[in-house]
């Protein structure tokens, strides 16, 4: 059987109900039907099964038969902020002349585990300015910032 053949069923109990029914229960009766007309073409049975989904939805908010999505992997902060103190001493280092290119190679390896969007966050809180494009752009913005400070500091203790 279809909605719609259920639905003109309600029809025909309407009408043979008419005037012993009270105008409240015959006014639901018909906003159910009406409510149904969307869902004409179904089968009965689909129909229900429908209705059963919409119901486990609303006490459970979870669709049975549906996977859940996956939960979006999120940035440890613990590894952005053992990064940043790591990236802190080896600029503590290089203003002491104590950092050669080796080193900063050296420390940037060791942020190959980091995500883009925890590479995104180390930027940030270094307060290196631009979002980058990939991961390799992040590191290489981080392999900049490091080689121009080993530069400066060079530059300015040259003579002394």
């Amino acid at each position: 059987m279809k909605v719609a053949q259920l639905a003109r069923l309600l029809d025909g109990l309407l009408d043979g109900l008419d005037g012993i029914l009270a105008a409240a229960p015959t006014k639901d009766v018909k906003t159910f039907r009406d409510a149904m007309r969307p869902f004409a073409e179904q089968n009965v049975g689909d129909f229900v099964a429908f209705v059963g989904k919409c119901e486990e939805y609303q006490r459970t908010g979870v669709v049975s038969g549906k996977k859940a999505p996956a939960p979006k992997k999120t940035a440890n902060p613990e590894q952005v902020a053992n990064a940043v103190v790591l990236v802190k001493a080896v600029l503590d280092d290089i203003n002491r002349g104590m950092v050669d290119s080796q080193r900063i190679e050296h420390t940037l390896t060791q942020f190959k585990d980091l995500s883009k969007p925890q590479l995104d966050q180390l930027l940030v809180e270094l307060n290196i300015a631009g979002k980058a494009k990939s991961k390799p752009a992040a590191v290489d913005k981080l392999r900049q910032v490091l080689k121009s400070q080993a530069e400066m500091y060079v530059k300015t203790h040259a003579g002394q």
